[in-house]
């Protein structure tokens, strides 16, 4: 799958026109992370998570939502990392977030995938976890 989607880009398909199924990390098979997506200043964005009492500043190379969640010792429910099962599906209290892709799992109004999504500059988030 990795060859496929490999040779595709590189004939120049548009990423965003090349389907595929995730079965975990393993088969992830884009190379962009949260560093590389995310903007590239130094701007810190402030993460309260309300039912854990951590609060933290993330920048983008703490990387996705879920994988800052995890270096700060919370454990939220999660099934994949690209944006596909909807189980670390949270709500989020304040703020906002910009996906690294869109999602395929659905989500409902004020819910976010944690696996796939980073702090929107400029705002302060705030997610029930």
């Amino acid at each position: 799958m990795r060859d496929i989607y490999d040779g595709l880009a590189g004939m120049g398909i548009p990423i965003s026109r090349i389907f595929y199924e995730s079965f975990g990390p393993a088969t992830i098979l884009k190379s962009e992370t949260a560093a590389e997506i995310a903007p590239r200043d130094t701007v810190a964005v402030p993460v309260r998570f309300a039912r854990s009492a951590a609060d933290a500043d993330w920048s983008r190379d703490r990387g996705t939502l879920l994988e800052f969640a995890e270096s700060l010792g919370i454990a939220p429910n999660f099934g994949c990392r690209s944006g596909i099962c909807g189980t670390c599906t949270t709500r989020i209290l304040g703020g906002a977030v910009d996906y690294l892709e869109e999602p395929v799992a659905p989500r409902g109004t004020g819910e976010v995938l944690l696996c796939c999504s980073v702090p929107r500059r400029g705002t302060e988030i705030i997610l029930d976890l």
